[in-house]
């Protein structure tokens, strides 16, 4: 077999040379006096197997959505490279049902979430009708409907009404017949203890949550990245939609934390196990309420609004243990 010589200090994971993030990679990485490659997942994916460093403790640097993301990990926890935020670490972080079982313990407070599969007692029909009234008893309306692995706001659901829910989830089954193998036994690895295999269906529902819908909150929240000891925290708002996320139009501006935000922020990154960190959360009358903690969170608007060189934090984190 053919290998693959990666003859440089790191690979810039990233689908287009022009986004922020590999961009900014790149050229701190160049005024360190470094070499970095920028690869695509897709070539990652396809050549990983053939990876020859020539003895280079090479790092990787990456940012993830949703496309082609269940490959792409393999692919990466296979590696014996230094990886910012590893995979197993990634995986978890990103998973909202993992997060949520992990805070309700702690008693963090968050929104009441469940697991779509709880609201179900047949899993050989899909009964929207049944689902919906379900969900309206245990969070009231309006509700959310998440999908436990998706980023910048594309998995998330605002519910008002049964026929809302039904054009989701039938839309979600096309979708659904799609997705990979490695998807599909990530959700089914959750059902090993039981005597039977589950149902296609059981697994198309388990890739979602439903969760309580804060209406105070609706269109803001506060993003905490977390490095090192620092955090940076800003305010998201989007008068056009309960999303705050940025990529859905979302404005910032910079924030002090309370005491308490800052408490429970350095606790979720601590425990997370991973480098660098985008903790979200909303500001209600009775206090915070943690949303998620996400893996791979942009850094465009810290850098800009801090003036604060985020990019480099993130490579310095690379060789430096958890």
């Amino acid at each position: 077999m053919k290998e693959t010589v990666l003859d440089c200090d790191f690979l810039i994971l990233n689908r287009l040379a022009g986004l922020y993030s590999a961009e900014r990679f790149q050229s701190e990485i160049t005024r360190l006096n470094r070499k970095a490659r920028l690869v695509t997942p897709e070539w990652l994916i396809e050549n990983a197997s053939q990876f020859e460093t020539r003895g280079l403790g090479l790092g990787i640097l990456y940012r993830q959505g949703d496309f082609n993301f269940w490959p792409t990990q393999m692919a990466l926890m296979a590696l014996p490279f230094n990886i910012i935020n590893t995979p197993s670490a990634f995986i978890k972080a990103r998973d909202k049902w993992l997060s949520a079982l992990a805070w309700q313990k702690q008693n963090i407070p968050m929104p009441q979430t469940r697991v779509l599969t709880d609201f179900v007692s047949d899993f050989t029909l899909l009964n929207s009708a049944e689902i919906f009234l379900a969900l309206q008893e245990t969070f009231g309306l309006p509700f959310m409907i998440k999908k436990r692995f998706s980023s910048q706001g594309h998995g998330v659901f605002l519910i008002n009404d049964e026929y809302s829910l039904r054009t989701l989830l039938m839309q979600d089954s096309h979708l659904f017949m799609n997705t990979g193998k490695l998807e599909h036994d990530y959700f089914r690895a959750e059902f090993e203890s039981a005597a039977t295999p589950p149902s296609t269906l059981w697994i198309q529902l388990r890739r979602w949550v439903g969760q309580e819908c804060i209406q105070e909150s609706l269109g803001t929240d506060t993003r905490v990245f977390v490095i090192q000891d620092k955090q940076f925290s800003i305010i998201r708002h989007n008068s056009k939609s309960f999303r705050s996320n940025l990529h859905q139009g979302g404005k910032p501006q910079p924030t002090e934390l309370s005491s308490v935000e800052t408490q429970f922020c350095q606790m979720l990154h601590a425990q997370s196990g991973l480098n660098y960190s985008g903790i979200d959360f909303l500001r209600t009358k009775s206090g915070p309420r943690f949303l998620e903690i996400n893996p791979s969170p942009g850094f465009e608007g810290i850098e800009t609004i801090y003036k604060e060189n985020i990019a480099e934090k993130i490579i310095n984190e690379i060789n430096r243990p958890i």
